[in-house]
């Protein structure tokens, strides 16, 4: 019936993979193969409905995948077509240990999770939610069924990215700058040598990381400590964890989701009486506001005509406000 429908051939297909591992539960409970299972209550016309519309739905929402929270199974017994089984039902089990859905304990005394229910969530593609996700819209759905603890309601949120730099405008005051959602990771060290640390903060640089800085703290047992921060965007997120926990002596490490907003730069060289310099500038909306001569030119001008790096800093300064 689904393979001669006229659906999108994407929504065919999963709900075709959605009833391919309700067959294959089926066929583990009954000890029989594949070809040979009889799906009895999921074979009814409103389940292949349910199933078909909610894979129908899920192809049209063009979803990257779905992050579900603990799954609660439900407590006590469910009649089934073969006898009274202890919930989970037979079907709903073997998805369960199958697909290694996560469960929750929190349950109601009736079956709150069927073998259809996990079957499309057992297939369906996952995606993490990211750090940066904004929420765009919620639905809810109520059951007619009573529950003791809670409402009857399945709520399905969609998230996406935040947006990119460029893409956005600074909310506060309107602010004509850039705003970027980034991830800022730490970890407490009190055990890492001031060389270990050095070289992780050079490696983390090389790998992606936006910003790298240690705080000074103390710890338990009044150990001297550092706290490690790295500013990265959530793309990079994965290698840089890997970098930290490699390469320094962390057990864990936090994970904020922040908003960075930062001014337009551009850079210019200025001629001064040591030479050329490269100078950083920020622009908020039309006007130039921060100007940053780089220091390692100002260094090389500095050892060449034999003058204090802050001589050149300053004639650098100059030569940006006589342009």
């Amino acid at each position: 019936m689904i393979e001669e429908s006229d659906l999108p051939e994407a929504a065919r297909e999963l709900s075709l993979e959605v009833f391919q591992a309700l067959a294959e539960a089926e066929g583990r409970v009954h000890g029989k193969p594949v070809d040979e299972v009889h799906f009895h209550e999921v074979g009814a016309v409103d389940s292949i409905i349910d199933i078909v519309g909610c894979c129908l739905a899920y192809t049209l929402l063009v979803v990257d995948g779905i992050s579900v929270s603990p799954l609660p199974v439900g407590e006590g017994l469910v009649h089934c077509a073969h006898g009274v089984y202890p919930l989970p039902a037979p079907a709903t089990q073997a998805l369960l240990e199958k697909y290694r859905l996560p469960i929750s304990r929190n349950n109601e005394c009736c079956e709150m999770l069927t073998p259809t229910g996990a079957a499309l969530l057992a297939v369906w593609k996952k995606a993490e939610i990211p750090g940066s996700a904004v929420m765009c819209e919620t639905f809810n759905s109520f059951g007619h069924r009573e529950m003791e603890s809670r409402p009857n309601v399945l709520r399905v949120t969609v998230y996406e990215d935040a947006p990119k730099v460029g893409e956005a405008a600074c909310e506060t005051e309107n602010l004509p700058c850039e705003v970027e959602e980034l991830i800022q990771l730490e970890t407490n060290l009190d055990d890492s040598t001031g060389e270990v640390l050095g070289a992780t903060m050079a490696t983390l640089f090389a790998r992606g990381a936006l910003d790298v800085w240690f705080t000074p703290l103390t710890m338990k047992k009044q150990r001297p400590a550092v706290q490690l921060g790295v500013l990265v965007r959530p793309e990079k997120r994965d290698e840089i964890l890997k970098v930290i926990f490699t390469e320094t002596s962390a057990f864990g490490i936090r994970e904020f989701s922040v908003r960075r907003y930062s001014l337009a730069r551009r850079w210019e060289t200025v001629q001064t009486a040591y030479g050329p310099i490269r100078v950083k500038i920020g622009t908020l909306g039309t006007s130039d506001i921060q100007f940053s001569p780089e220091f390692s030119d100002c260094l090389s001008a500095s050892e060449t005509h034999s003058v204090p790096v802050s001589v050149v800093f300053r004639a650098t300064l100059v030569g940006i406000e006589r342009g």
